[in-house]
């Protein structure tokens, strides 16, 4: 069986910055930190809202993810761009937010910009929540799972600074396997360009449906390259400060 991807609902990965450090995080901000310059900007999302427009996309739902949204420092520019959308393209589109609730009064400016409150999802940031862990790769444990599975097709297709994805965990590996983005604009979007990325489904815990757990896991394609990735920002972080001093 092959999940067919949802379509017409996006989860819009703003940043991967977080304030807590949730094990197993989908989005990886722990295990794979990253800076603001690998955040959407808002000319990211005003040229995908006009993608949007010019090819009349059927958007049904469009949520801002992260990492944690409100931390974004255009967070309140792009939730008017965005309210704008709807109000003059897509009136029937579903706004919402995905937050850990920590900064409650910018959760609450979000919510006043027009974002329905009913579709605001509420999870309380700490170490200790639940979650499958992500990082642990189907294919190091002899099962083969390049299908696809339920993120996709209940949660919706994704998208972050990089491009359009089959999935939000998808999208936040991109940044440790290095992957090339299956679609860059909306008018390319197709379940078959999306689905070309299936085979990431090796390498993801979702795809095994593991029991949630609160300790970190992860196999050994994940450690070797999230160990490759934190190097690497490492590297460039001391190779920028020793430009700064000298």
């Amino acid at each position: 069986m092959t999940y067919e991807p949802n379509m017409s609902v996006l989860e819009i990965a703003i940043t991967y910055v977080c304030n807590v450090s949730c094990n197993n995080c989908l989005a990886l901000s722990p295990q794979a930190p990253t800076k603001r310059d690998q955040d959407m900007t808002l000319e990211d999302i005003e040229r995908f809202l006009a993608e949007s427009v010019a090819c009349n996309y059927p958007w049904t739902w469009l949520k801002l993810h992260g990492g944690e949204p409100t931390l974004h420092r255009q967070l309140m520019e792009i939730c008017h761009a965005l309210t704008a959308y709807k109000t003059a393209s897509n009136p029937a589109v579903r706004l919402s937010l995905v937050s850990n609730d920590t900064n409650r009064k910018r959760v609450e400016e979000v919510l006043a910009a027009g974002f329905d409150p009913q579709l605001s999802y509420k999870a309380v940031g700490s170490s200790a929540i639940s979650y499958v862990p992500v990082n642990v790769s189907p294919k190091d444990i002899g099962v083969s799972a390049d299908s696809g599975c339920f993120i996709p097709r209940d949660c919706g297709i994704s998208l972050n600074n990089l491009g359009f994805w089959p999935c939000s965990p998808s999208a936040a590996a991109a940044r440790v396997f290095d992957y090339e983005a299956p679609v860059k604009h909306v008018q390319d979007l197709t379940p078959e360009r999306l689905k070309v990325l299936y085979s990431h489904c090796d390498h993801c815990g979702f795809a095994i449906r593991q029991e949630r757990t609160t300790q970190q896991m992860s196999s050994p394609t994940w450690a070797t390259k999230l160990a490759a990735y934190n190097l690497k920002g490492k590297n460039t972080a001391e190779a920028q400060n020793q430009s700064v001093k000298t």
